[in-house]
């Protein structure tokens, strides 16, 4: 079993999103092919004001059209969500994500029902082929489901889904069924993404076209 990473750290900085144009259309991902597109970036800017800036040695940045995570200090968390967007209901969550440099067993995924850093749910992954799903309420953590030798793509990118419905929570990797869970105790929130170091830390992740879709 995994060492559970028990601090955490939230970066609130104030970023300024630049302008631009208004995105072409996009399709509901294959995970959710009859859902709603709410919510699509391809971090090409800042849009719906995500936590980016710099803890201690640990850095969020949106740069280069991908939205980076760079995790140095041990068995340590740091995550970003889109402040702007609202979230009333359950969603699906797509995302691109690869390791960039760093050992393998450093992991990264999706959060879901973020109420505040207290209360949501991770769904994450490692090179390794480790993955869980786990909830924090009120300040306590709490694995719902881990499995190891997921296969990964080591030397590029992985599409990650998380299902947050409103039974079960469900991770996906590369468009195949990993893990689900019972979803209960925290409600509906905002999403967002993780990404944490063990031993050895300095690891860094990059993610990109980030989606949210209603469930039909």
């Amino acid at each position: 079993m995994k060492k559970l990473i028990v601090v955490l750290a939230l970066l609130v900085l104030t970023v300024t999103a630049c302008g631009g144009g208004s995105k072409p259309a996009v399709q509901p991902p294959a995970s959710n092919p009859d859902g709603k597109v709410l919510y699509y970036t391809d971090f090409s800017r800042n849009d719906k004001d995500w936590d980016e800036g710099v803890h201690d040695q640990d850095e969020i940045k949106v740069r280069d059209g991908e939205l980076t995570i760079s995790v140095q200090t041990l068995n340590w968390d740091m995550w970003t969500n889109p402040n702007d967007l609202k979230i009333e209901n359950y969603v699906v969550v797509d995302v691109d994500a690869k390791r960039v440099s760093g050992p393998e067993d450093g992991t990264y995924g999706v959060i879901c029902d973020y109420q505040d850093r207290d209360n949501y749910y991770g769904l994450i992954v490692g090179d390794d082929g480790y993955s869980e799903i786990y909830r924090w309420t009120d300040g306590i953590y709490e694995t719902l489901a881990s499995k190891t030798g997921v296969a990964m793509n080591k030397a590029g990118v992985n599409h990650l889904t998380a299902r947050c419905e409103s039974s079960q929570v469900s991770l996906l990797v590369n468009n195949s069924p990993v893990l689900q869970a019972d979803h209960s105790g925290v409600g509906t929130g905002n999403v967002g993404l993780i990404a944490g170091a063990f031993d050895p830390s300095n690891v860094l992740f990059a993610f990109d076209n980030f989606m949210v879709s209603s469930l039909p």
